[in-house]
């Protein structure tokens, strides 16, 4: 799927049944982070299989803080937003409303994503 061909509001679920979004806290040492912060933006998001998300959750070898929150099967596109100091590497993001938080994503995460609505 192309980020291009989504509208705000746009349903998203994961490209294989069998995968989830896996909800952390935004890693407060990331300089981007604070920008992220001012946004309302908490946590990020990545898609990964059920199986390994619950496993993270149950036997994090991170401390508690940066352990996965939440899962869910579909988030809601909202916007980009382009950082002036890279979060993660990265300085074009994407939110997506996921669980009743605001999490962003890279794009390459869109590759295993398909668009429902």
């Amino acid at each position: 799927m192309y980020v291009r061909d989504l509208e705000p509001g746009c349903l998203l679920d994961a490209e294989k049944p069998e995968f989830v979004f896996a909800l952390r806290p935004l890693d407060p040492h990331w300089p981007g982070a604070k920008e992220l912060y001012a946004l309302g933006v908490h946590h990020q998001a990545a898609i990964m299989p059920a199986k390994t998300a619950l496993n993270s959750q149950l036997m994090s070898m991170m401390p508690p803080k940066y352990a996965i929150v939440t899962t869910s099967e579909v988030g809601i596109f909202m916007n980009d937003v382009r950082l002036k100091t890279p979060y993660a590497g990265l300085y074009k993001h994407y939110i997506l409303l996921i669980n009743d938080h605001q999490a962003v994503v890279d794009g390459y995460q869109f590759r295993d994503l398909k668009k429902v609505c």
